[in-house]
């Protein structure tokens, strides 16, 4: 006899958990953390000032975070996915940008001026800005190695730390990548104006774009999960809780510029 799974467990599915996982993120950070973080984050952002610390905290987030993508490439294969599919190329492409707006902003942590002419920065300066935008074309060039090899199985053994860590990593990812590139778009919006007023037709529009906007970063975001998500929706599982769960995390992201006064 076939027992089918719990319910409550089939709503959880897979990777959908960690959509669940970042809404409780995403309250956390809009209500208690944010003024906290933005202290550093924004002020490194828009501001002159620096912070190595949360430099350090992006680079090793990045590698991690590709270290991930690398296992879920194994479990793939191990699980006889030979495709990535096309959608998968295209969210890499907008990964990639994520990366490198990551990349700079480290970089610009560490006190260097970005927005500045090549030739108003010092030698070093001018060094380590190549050598971050060719870390990140290295690491471009990573992930698309690990698509490359999506149509050769994967025999080896994954283990379960391995798995462990490569979810927790990539959550971590999303995470900072939420917080550095998700709040540098709406900062402005919310630290000038309060946020888009839904009584207005300025108002609405400007939450149309930034649903849109959205709509667009997220999935790069968790790429790691997303290429599960994509194998998964190939096969023809679990896709209305994906919608669920996506909707629910892409209304929570437009709390915070939702101004009701």
């Amino acid at each position: 006899m076939d027992h089918q799974p719990p319910r409550f467990k089939e709503f959880f599915y897979g990777t959908l958990f960690y959509n669940y996982l970042f809404i409780i993120f995403q309250l956390a950070y809009n209500y208690i953390f944010r003024d906290f973080l933005l202290e550093k984050s924004m002020g490194t952002v828009y501001g002159s000032g620096r912070s190595a610390v949360l430099g350090t905290v992006i680079l090793l987030v990045i590698a991690a975070a590709t270290y991930a993508v690398m296992i879920r490439f194994r479990l793939l294969r191990k699980g006889g996915a030979r495709s990535a599919g096309a959608a998968a190329f295209i969210v890499w492409v907008l990964n990639w940008v994520i990366v490198v707006t990551m990349v700079l902003t480290a970089v610009k942590s560490f006190g260097i001026d970005i927005s500045k002419p090549a030739e108003q920065l010092s030698d070093r300066e001018n060094i380590i800005i190549i050598c971050s935008i060719m870390g990140a074309m290295f690491q471009a060039g990573m992930v698309i190695a690990f698509l490359a090899r999506m149509a050769v199985a994967y025999e080896k053994t994954v283990s379960n730390l391995q798995r462990i860590m490569a979810d927790v990593s990539a959550f971590i990812f999303l995470c900072v990548s939420y917080t550095v590139v998700w709040e540098t778009i709406i900062y402005r919006t919310v630290a000038t104006n309060g946020g888009y007023s839904i009584c207005t037709g300025q108002g609405i529009t400007g939450l149309t774009g930034a649903f849109f906007s959205f709509l667009l970063l997220y999935p790069p975001m968790r790429f790691y999960f997303l290429l599960q998500d994509i194998h998964d929706f190939r096969q023809g599982r679990g896709r209305l809780r994906m919608a669920i769960g996506y909707a629910a995390v892409i209304l929570t992201g437009m709390i915070p510029l939702i101004n009701t006064v």
